[in-house]
């Protein structure tokens, strides 16, 4: 609340004061209105003046801060300093900076300045001593630029000392030339004109507006850049709750990849994943083009990356990494890793065509993104770890139980229905005593590959324990699923894996039940009933299979 009373304060004390000075200007029009009507040249510079304030005032600057100085002209100076003045200025709006393409403030500072020396060479008032030669222009020159300098310096170290925040502003805007042009005016003006008491009233005023445009333009600017940051932390959030809520590692890539087009509009993206140490392409995309081919990094990113433990802005001309096979066509890229436990388990790439795209907030945005995908990946291995048997890569029991049991109450509820199967492999536990638990697991391993190749995408395999396993069929009938059943068999039946010189085989029992034919109020019933099948196909002579029969 005081800053901005403070504020308005300043801002009606610098109206003030440029109103003042045209208080001053439109007295001197009259006494130029007052001249005979044969006299041209003052009506014709008050044209030109006014057409210049006019253009001037329009870029964008407050009207008395841009045209105050401009007004100086109409109290100090003749036709031909004048003319001079209004042609710099003309030519001054085209100055560039850095900050604006075509700053107001700019052609007034040519203006007062080629005014100052306009004085210099046409007046010879101030240096009598001087003969108006060439070499006494030179010297005029020279003179007039010293005094500009000693005004500079004099000015600028009470604002140093006084505000740091108020010279750079200052310095941007070229505010000194037109300050230290019009001081130069003001000296020129005969000792104890009215006129020349408003000089320095005009740069206060013009210090002041210009001070209050440029504290706008950067407090635009901020609320821009906090704008910006808000929306790449939302984003950067939502991507965190998205992977958090879909962990699964097929839904990791395009994800992401949507995500990191919303925060850095990249040409291209890569999703790196650790395989056995080595780091491969899971997903990948060069412009609106797919990849699926599994591009493996080279072994120098892998390292850096695993010996720093952080992100890098990487860039073609550098050549710090080999990353052509990954990308190619890319002229700069960001890469962030993925740590589990301070292990690399993953990286993402996100490319330009163009050189020097990125820079190191960019490169701590995608950090954290990557960061939240290596905590979703975490959390899916977890998760996996606690539903996936590590050796077939069937469901364990507890999690396969509980899927059984939400099964029956769906089917029970909609009218559908399932089937139940336990399979059990006969004549296993001669394979492990005879040839090790090595040929063993390599066996079971063959065996979960086999079953799951006759199995269609919604069933569900089960690891139950030992060389057990169990299958839910969903919307299957008791002859569909005998087909399945069967299927099974005979696939099992014609596997042989060789250990040690000879050809490992083996034959399964299956037990089969339904829902609704074989119902019970719990699904353990069920489960018992397919057990019982099972333990029939066994004393039945085995290499079959037996659904329950009531």
């Amino acid at each position: 609340m005081r800053d901005r009373i403070l504020q308005k304060f300043i801002r009606s004390i610098a109206w003030f004061l440029c109103a003042l000075t045209w208080a001053f200007a439109v007295r001197q029009v009259w006494n130029l209105a007052a001249l005979p009507s044969t006299d041209w040249a003052p009506r014709l510079v008050l044209a030109g003046t006014a057409w210049a304030c006019f253009r001037v005032s329009r870029r964008g600057v407050p009207l008395f801060a841009s045209s105050s100085l401009i007004a100086l002209l109409v109290l100090w100076s003749d036709p031909w300093s004048l003319a001079l003045g209004l042609i710099v200025l003309a030519a001054g709006r085209g100055r560039r900076s850095r900050r604006d393409r075509r700053h107001p403030i700019h052609a007034v500072s040519a203006c007062s300045v080629a005014w100052s020396l306009s004085y210099t060479l046409l007046d010879s008032e101030i240096f009598p001593a001087i003969e108006p030669t060439w070499l006494g222009f030179t010297l005029r020159i020279g003179i007039a630029w010293s005094v500009f300098e000693g005004f500079s310096w004099a000015l600028v170290q009470p604002l140093e000392s006084g505000s740091r925040a108020t010279i750079p502003a200052i310095r941007r805007t070229e505010l000194l030339n037109p300050v230290i042009g019009a001081l130069l005016v003001a000296l020129q003006t005969a000792v104890g004109s009215i006129a020349a008491l408003a000089a320095p009233l005009t740069l206060v005023g013009q210090v002041l507006l210009v001070r209050l445009d440029q504290a706008r333009r950067e407090l635009r600017h901020t609320k821009h850049a906090l704008e910006s940051r808000t929306a790449e932390l939302l984003t950067v959030r939502a991507v965190g709750q998205e992977l958090l809520a879909r962990p699964g590692r097929r839904q990791l890539g395009p994800l992401l990849d949507r995500e990191c087009r919303k925060l850095f509009d990249p040409d291209g993206f890569t999703l790196l994943l650790a395989d056995d140490g080595v780091l491969r392409a899971v997903y990948r995309r060069q412009g609106e083009r797919k990849s699926t081919q599994r591009v493996t990094a080279d072994p120098s990113l892998v390292h850096w990356l695993q010996e720093e433990k952080r992100g890098l802005c990487w860039r073609k001309e550098e050549q710090t990494l080999a990353l052509q096979t990954l990308i190619p066509q890319a002229r700069s890229a960001l890469i962030a890793p993925f740590l589990i436990d301070q292990h690399v388990a993953g990286a993402l790439i996100v490319e330009s065509r163009k050189p020097d795209r990125y820079d190191e907030h960019q490169l701590a945005v995608l950090s954290t993104v990557a960061q939240q995908a290596a905590a979703a990946l975490e959390s899916a291995q977890r998760q996996r770890r606690a539903t996936i048997d590590s050796l077939t890569g069937f469901f364990l029991r507890e999690y396969f139980f509980r899927r059984l049991e939400e099964e029956q109450r769906r089917a029970r509820r909609y009218g559908g229905r399932f089937a139940l199967l336990m399979l059990d492999l006969d004549g296993f536990k001669p394979i492990n005593d005879r040839h090790g638990h090595l040929a063993g697991d390599r066996y079971l391993r063959a065996v979960a590959t086999t079953i799951r190749a006759q199995l269609r995408s919604a069933d569900m395999p089960c690891r139950y324990g030992g060389d057990e396993f169990s299958l839910l069929l969903p919307e299957t009938d008791l002859r569909g699923a005998s087909v399945i059943a069967e299927r099974i068999r005979e696939a099992v039946a014609q596997l042989e894996i060789e250990a040690e010189g000879t050809f490992l085989r083996s034959t399964i029992s299956i037990g089969l039940a339904t829902f609704p034919e074989h119902s019970t109020d719990e699904a353990k019933g069920l489960m018992r009933h397919a057990d019982e099948a099972l333990y029939r196909a066994k004393r039945g002579g085995r290499d079959r299979v037996v659904h329950y029969a009531s």
